[in-house]
């Protein structure tokens, strides 16, 4: 049997030359990791933000790719099928550096073998908090001749934008931290990656969150409750994945949650179609559990 080893990789832009190749020979699925790759590669800060990174490698190929940013969930690729040893390998590894691993996202049987190995290792439960769907589009099949317009959020946009995002989270995570929802708001609109569709009003939002090689990633689509139901989050949708593609991305790609069959349903008739079905799962101490 060949060695499998995990190596732990501390500089961002040393593992994205380790695994790039590998992750591009299926861009859509994973350019989540990609993106956020890209990004600590683009951002001196990023190094030093604690971002781990491991591979599990067998001589002078990678099996398991791993990543995971401060307080959110590891994120995991296989090259190939992954062996219950490079599964084993990973969660060992992990333990021994003390990660902090609380949720993991990943292809689902890929995902929920490490989490029946980490909750094993660790003495946890876990539970598959969101089963979600990533669909790319190439092309965007329906014409956009809704009223109003999409346009690029401003600064007059801040606050509108941060409880839009606040609501959100709440709705879509659970989460409230409306202190988080404005920092996030003044970072990505000074950023320029929030869009609204302006009908009169802003009516609905969507960011473009990720970029990688070949790939524009959409996500934070969000329309309030008083204006669902009339087209605006489909036509920013649409509008945002054209200019993304006019713009030399082959590809779109985003994320949907399988609860919401109305959301997957829009995105079919645009032009995404499904690539593969992800699971995000949560780790919870027994004695939560129990409680």
């Amino acid at each position: 049997m060949t060695t499998l080893k995990a190596f732990n990789y501390p500089d961002p832009g040393a593992f994205l030359e380790r695994v790039r190749h590998g992750l591009e020979q299926h861009e859509a699925t994973n350019s989540l990791m990609l993106g956020i790759l890209f990004h600590a590669t683009r951002e001196p800060r990023a190094a030093a933000q604690g971002i781990i990174n491991v591979a599990v490698e067998d001589g002078e190929a990678w099996r398991l790719a791993a990543i995971m940013m401060p307080t959110r969930p590891l994120l995991l690729s296989a090259a190939t099928h992954p062996s219950d040893h490079a599964i084993e390998a990973l969660a060992a590894h992990l333990q021994e550096m003390e990660a902090p691993v609380t949720a993991v996202v990943a292809p689902v049987s890929l995902a929920r073998a490490f989490a029946e190995a980490w909750s094993q290792r660790i003495g946890c439960n876990f539970e598959v908090r969101f089963q979600q769907r990533i669909h790319r589009l190439t092309e965007v099949r329906v014409p956009v001749n809704h009223s109003g317009l999409l346009r690029i959020a401003t600064d007059r946009d801040i606050e509108l934008v941060a409880q839009w995002f606040l609501e959100f989270d709440i709705e879509a995570l659970n989460e409230h931290d409306a202190d988080r929802a404005r920092e996030r708001a003044i970072e990505r609109v000074s950023g320029g990656v929030v869009y609204l569709w302006d009908d009169g009003e802003p009516r609905a939002m969507a960011m473009r969150v990720r970029t990688t090689t070949h790939t524009a990633s959409i996500g934070g689509v969000y329309t309030p409750p008083q204006w669902r139901g009339n087209g605006h989050a489909t036509a920013a949708v649409a509008q945002l994945s054209r200019q993304l593609l006019h713009q030399g991305y082959a590809m779109c790609v985003l994320y949907t949650d399988l609860a919401n069959p109305v959301s997957n349903s829009i995105y079919r008739r645009i032009g995404y179609e499904p690539v593969m079905d992800s699971d995000h799962i949560v780790f919870h101490s027994r004695s939560d559990s129990a409680g």
